[in-house]
């Protein structure tokens, strides 16, 4: 899933849930809910660890924050509201990590997160999943912030 889809999925929960540890925890439990869905992602088929899409990880990341930020304004630096981008982000923000220091990749948790992936390499029916979550994101942020 992309870093953006995750980023507005963990902000709309940070909005709602305004306890920075619950927000945290449920944002980080939408990472793996939501990479139980078909998706399309940056690196979907490449298995060359030299090739990793680095830069555009980190702009996909960029442009989930700044449509959070279009819509919740100042708003994003409630502490619930970024500590839910943080946990929704995290196991791919860990991945990444690994990849670049090389460390093996063969405990519980990797297998995990790499067992319940539905990557697909159709961009359209890779982004279904991801609009949604978008779209849903957004009536959050225009809800609540309209009290």
């Amino acid at each position: 899933m992309l870093a953006a889809t995750h980023t507005l999925a963990g902000a709309a929960i940070g909005t709602v849930i305004p306890h920075p540890f619950f927000s945290f925890f449920l944002g980080l439990l939408s990472h793996y809910f939501l990479d139980t869905f078909p998706h399309w992602n940056l690196y979907v088929g490449n298995n060359n660890k030299n090739s990793f899409p680095y830069f555009g990880a980190l702009a996909d990341l960029g442009i989930g924050i700044f449509f959070s930020l279009i819509f919740l304004r100042e708003n994003i630096l409630q502490f619930s509201i970024i500590l839910g981008i943080f946990g929704a982000n995290l196991p791919d923000i860990i991945s990444a990590l690994w990849s670049m220091l090389r460390f093996p990749k063969k405990n519980i948790f990797f297998r995990f997160h790499r067992k319940i992936q539905k990557e697909t390499q159709n961009i359209a029916y890779g982004l279904i999943s991801q609009i949604i979550v978008w779209v849903l994101a957004i009536i959050i942020f225009i809800f609540y912030s309209n009290g």
